[in-house]
């Protein structure tokens, strides 16, 4: 049996731009269940904005800063 890994960048992130590709290049944090950043933007992790922070965290280190919810 032969088995392949493969891992993308930013995996969520990703699926967001699918929906929504107006927020390609733009600072974007997906909040998990826990109400805390669970994944991060390039743009938003050069603003300061990093996992396991709280949106209003997110939003001081970043206020250009869109924060969504994980679908």
């Amino acid at each position: 049996m032969r088995v392949l890994c493969c891992q993308v960048a930013d995996f969520l992130i990703k699926l967001v731009y699918l929906r929504a590709p107006t927020l390609i290049g733009r600072p974007l944090a997906l909040l998990g269940p826990d109400e805390r950043v669970c994944a991060t933007s390039p743009e938003a992790e050069e603003s300061g904005v990093h996992k396991g922070m709280t949106p209003r965290q997110a939003q001081m280190r970043c206020p250009d800063v869109t924060i969504q919810a994980l679908d």
